[in-house]
């Protein structure tokens, strides 16, 4: 099934699934040389590791993508989450496009916006995802939005009992894209694309759909949706092949109608991830330096991999499940060979990093340079740097955590132990762990005020809910 949506003739050199669960849409990816994935799921997210070691996967949500991404892949495809879940994406929040605002209450039509960002010029975009996308009213600016920023190529819609092997029977389309943020016009189909109708029983269904050609069915009926709503329901009784064999013609006819491949062929050549970390991303010209390099700072304090909604406030933990993390301090070993770019250049002296501790003197002087003081004085102070690193790694190991168990605990709820903030795990069981993080002065600042307030929530939640009755102390707390 999977092999019928790859986009005829079109091989990416660079392929990102912000979705990706146990690898579905890469498992036929042989060729391509640099494959992404995103799964939030951290059980999921290990099984994909591990059946795809070459490729590059993030446990974590698809929100925390670096920007440095932006206009870097050549195709993005998914079977994308659906439903009214609320997404945390700071740029979205702040950004004066009220579409991307709208964006963030539906995790859908977040992942069309961000994926959209992803792609370079000519890049394709290639979404399964809720037919609400293309028939609710309310989606409407969404549906515009992408139009305005890219050709659409093709809209199928699938039958809904595709999915029943999985368990659930749900309206879905295929939706591709091709990114073109240069485009002057819109074509008939999508305009249509934009607009939907009322049919009999007050359904509402996109224009795209208006002579059923673009439906993968055999039988259709009114009925009902997964959410009791009335809707169109279309059964394809052929089978997964037969579905997959009808899919692929309709897909290579768009394909050939609408897909601009000079467009996609003319901006193949893109830098790559380790160049753009060297050289830097590019600063917008409006921006100065200063400017740029403060707002960088703050998205890397606000950057975040939450367990749950709140800790979208403090910095991401790093762990041996994560495979692209925020490094948020770095110290050397005492036994790091010194490198090419610590090396002294004539006499100039090295700037201290205030931030490490480190400085020109980490390096060990040789001994023709070492009087019997100075290398006695160097030993001190390495036993003394490795003492501070052990301690210092001590006190990062998890431990029992031997405070009050609140009853809104859950695993991952941010927690102060002594002077350490952390998140608990193992909640429910007599062996409560409490796992600490390495937070900045700031996050610490913000994390004494969060914890008292969600606490002094939960205290007013749970007192109304038990007298039914307003409680104005707890209120004013």
């Amino acid at each position: 099934m999977q092999e019928a949506l790859l986009v005829p003739e079109i091989r990416p050199e660079r392929f990102l699934d912000p979705s990706a669960g146990t690898g579905m849409f890469i498992s036929t990816l042989k060729d391509v040389p640099e494959i992404h994935c995103f799964e939030k799921d951290r059980l999921t997210g290990r099984i994909l590791s591990s059946l795809y070691p070459e490729s590059r996967v993030t446990i974590d949500g698809f929100q925390s993508i670096q920007p440095y991404y932006n206009n870097y892949f050549d195709v993005v495809s998914s079977n994308i989450p659906f439903g009214n879940t609320r997404v945390y994406d700071l740029d979205f929040d702040r950004s004066e496009d009220a579409v991307r605002k709208f964006s963030l209450a539906a995790v859908h039509n977040y992942f069309f916006l961000k994926g959209m960002d992803t792609l370079r010029e000519g890049g394709i975009l290639a979404y399964i995802t809720t037919s609400g996308v293309m028939d609710s009213p309310q989606n409407r600016p969404v549906r515009e939005w992408l139009v305005n920023h890219a050709n659409l190529v093709s809209v199928i819609r699938l039958p809904d009992n595709l999915f029943v092997d999985a368990g659930t029977e749900v309206g879905s389309d295929l939706i591709v894209l091709q990114k073109n943020t240069r485009k002057s016009e819109l074509t008939e189909k999508e305009r249509n694309f934009i607009e939907t109708r009322i049919i009999s029983g007050g359904i509402h269904i996109n224009n795209s759909y208006a002579d059923l050609e673009h439906i993968v069915h055999t039988s259709v009926s009114m009925g009902k949706n997964m959410y009791g709503q009335p809707a169109m329901n279309f059964i394809h009784e052929g089978g997964v092949g037969t579905i997959s064999e009808h899919l692929r013609q309709l897909l290579a006819q768009d394909v050939g109608n609408h897909l601009d491949r000079k467009l996609y062929e003319a901006n193949l050549s893109r830098p790559t991830v380790s160049t753009i970390l060297k050289t830097g991303p590019e600063i917008p010209p409006e921006t100065t330096a200063v400017e740029h390099r403060q707002e960088m700072q703050e998205k890397s304090l606000l950057s975040t991999k939450p367990y749950e909604p709140m800790l979208n406030l403090f910095a991401a933990y790093a762990d041996e499940e994560q495979t692209e993390v925020q490094v948020v301090e770095s110290r050397p070993s005492p036994g790091r060979a010194p490198s090419a770019s610590r090396k002294k250049k004539g006499d100039e002296p090295e700037m201290f990093n205030l931030f490490s501790q480190e400085n020109m003197y980490d390096e060990a002087a040789t001994q023709e340079d070492m009087t019997g003081e100075r290398a006695a004085a160097e030993a001190r102070w390495q036993e003394r740097r490795q003492k501070i690193e052990e301690e210092r790694k001590k006190e990062m190991e998890p431990r029992p955590f031997t405070g009050e168990i609140r009853p809104e605990y859950k695993n991952g709820s941010l927690v102060k132990a002594g002077e350490q903030y952390g998140y608990l795990q193992g909640v429910g069981t007599p062996e409560v762990q409490f796992h600490p993080l390495r937070l900045t002065v700031t996050q610490q600042y913000r994390a004494a005020y969060y914890i008292p307030l969600r606490e002094a929530y939960h205290n007013l939640y749970n007192a109304e809910a038990e007298t039914e009755t307003e409680q104005p102390e707890l209120r004013r707390n």
